[in-house]
């Protein structure tokens, strides 16, 4: 019998990213040093990407690729994204959209990549500074 499993794992590659948003806990106005100290400067292996994608395929979670950074900073980031499909996981990933390029683009397309979210959290900067 099996047991119940989540139904998306929530996964961070790495942990850099290319701005600073106010309310970032990493990289904005109110940083939490405690919580940058375990995280910032860590890229998780394409070891463990492919032992934890091998463990969850039978359950097809959704792979959410990152928490705190921006995917496209990662520079393995499309070694970890085909050891998920070649795993057949439903890729999701959330992106400023800043590094997001039309080779880049078709790379995702091309992979079959399941959801792409571009985040914007003003258009201006003195809305930026009210967020």
């Amino acid at each position: 019998m099996k047991t119940a499993y989540p139904s998306r794992i929530l996964i961070d590659l790495s942990s850099t990213c290319n701005l600073a948003c106010p309310k970032c806990l990493l990289y904005g106005d109110n940083k939490n040093e405690e919580l940058r100290k375990d995280i910032i400067g860590n890229i998780i292996s394409e070891k463990s990407i492919s032992k934890v994608s091998q463990e969850s395929a039978d359950y097809s979670p959704i792979f959410s690729t990152q928490l705190w950074s921006e995917p496209l900073t990662n520079p393995y980031f499309k070694a970890h994204m085909e050891i998920l499909k070649k795993n057949s996981l439903p890729i999701s990933f959330n992106t400023n959209g800043i590094l997001m390029t039309k080779k880049i683009s078709s790379y995702l397309v091309d992979l079959k990549v399941d959801s792409v979210t571009i985040s914007i959290d003003a258009v201006t900067k003195q809305t930026l500074k009210k967020a």
